[in-house]
């Protein structure tokens, strides 16, 4: 099945025999710079995180720069480039990122967090209960083309739970990226002990210097 309208992407789908719904998610028409992740989910009412580390600005953004959605109260800031955004009343959670400008000789690393997990020390939140998804779609310069993930973690060990979800990197190239796919025993890793998640100790391991860290929340 193939979808399009105007000021947005054409997406096309494989729907499998028996399939009773689909979700789907169809950005706006992005530009051939243009990147745009979204991070989707069946229950709105409960919170998960889309967080992206990238390259900054050093000049105009010094310090942890590069991030988008973590620890600042202006979501974008320490990005001039991307732009974090919270989509509201599709039925659906949504978090989406759209970066303006790429650099090719940079990683950019996506991970969406559960934080009502963390946050609400809620054990029935998780990424499988909720159908949890991450989309990328890359304008026509970027190499990226568009995938789509959806979350289906493996049985984390025991005395553990999965709260990170990051399936995809973007490598460069030097004139784009290049999509490196984890599989789901990696796009989980690592699993945080229970102990862990109630003293909210969840750091998370990525390419940047101000990756997260126990200070989360």
């Amino acid at each position: 099945m193939t979808i399009s309208g105007s000021g947005y992407h054409t997406v096309t789908i494989t729907i499998a025999s028996g399939t009773t719904s689909q979700r789907l998610l169809i950005p706006p028409v992005l530009n051939s710079g243009d990147v745009f992740v979204a991070a989707l989910w069946a229950d709105p009412d409960y919170d998960f995180d889309l967080h992206m580390f990238g390259p900054g600005n050093s000049t105009f953004y010094p310090g942890d720069y590069g991030a988008v959605n973590w620890k600042w109260e202006d979501k974008s800031e320490e990005s001039p480039y991307a732009e974090w955004d919270e989509v509201s009343g599709s039925g659906v959670g949504a978090e989406v990122i759209y970066i303006t400008r790429m650099n090719t000789t940079a990683i950019y690393d996506f991970m969406m967090f559960n934080w009502w997990r963390v946050g609400q020390n809620d054990p029935e939140s998780t990424f499988q209960a909720v159908s949890a998804e991450l989309f990328l779609y890359g304008g026509s310069a970027t190499g990226i083309g568009s995938y789509a993930f959806m979350a289906i973690p493996p049985t984390p060990p025991s005395g553990t739970d999965w709260v990170y979800y990051s399936p995809f990197r973007l490598n460069p190239t030097g004139t784009g990226h290049t999509v490196e796919v984890k599989t789901n025993s990696v796009a989980f890793n690592p699993a945080v002990s229970l102990s862990d998640i109630d003293a909210t100790n969840v750091a998370y391991p990525c390419s940047y210097s101000y990756c997260p860290y126990d200070d989360l929340i």
